[in-house]
């Protein structure tokens, strides 16, 4: 059988179809229904972004993922307030169960929501790398900057994004989608 690279393989999934799969509702607003826009999101303290550790804008000269084009303070694309510090939103440090990841995420219901998933997709769908897995950051989403990223309200996270970049094709297994639809 020939299989046609423009058109998607119909045992991998694309980064977005996995995400739609493990995105969750309840509190942290992470419905990922077909059509919904996931963004990647790039570590709080990564040169690229130009912010802190915290998240916060980083110095004048830095490089901006358009947060300045944005009105302090406001909501995320999920509604949720956005801010900086990370902690003037309860955004909080945890530790993926059964791992040595820590993810900045919103405490409360949010925390538990993406804790949980995170915790399955380290078990059924692949090994997390803590070098590649991200939350918190005060920026723009990156999809479409005029709005506020989710992970500038601390309720989203990235697993793995490194291995899957936001817009990949064919980045997980048929095995790994089936995993990442059972959460």
């Amino acid at each position: 059988m020939k299989i046609d690279e423009d058109q998607p393989h119909p045992f991998v999934a694309t980064r977005r179809q996995m995400l739609q799969a493990c995105a969750v509702v309840v509190g942290a607003g992470l419905l990922a229904a077909p059509g919904t826009r996931v963004a990647s999101a790039l570590a709080a303290d990564d040169p690229g972004t130009g912010a802190g550790a915290d998240g916060a804008p980083g110095p004048p000269g830095a490089p901006r993922m358009g947060i300045l084009a944005l009105p302090a303070g406001g909501t995320s694309y999920n509604d949720w307030p956005v801010g900086t510090p990370a902690s003037a939103i309860g955004v909080q440090n945890f530790v993926v169960p059964g791992t040595t990841v820590t993810l900045p995420i919103k405490a409360g219901d949010v925390s538990t929501i993406l804790l949980y998933v995170a915790k399955r997709f380290n078990g059924e769908v692949e090994t997390l790398e803590g070098w590649q897995c991200w939350g918190y950051s005060y920026r723009a989403n990156v999809n479409n900057p005029s709005v506020w990223s989710n992970h500038a309200s601390g309720t989203a996270i990235d697993l793995n994004a490194v291995k899957h970049p936001n817009g990949a094709k064919a980045s997980f297994t048929a095995a790994q989608t089936a995993a990442a639809r059972r959460i």
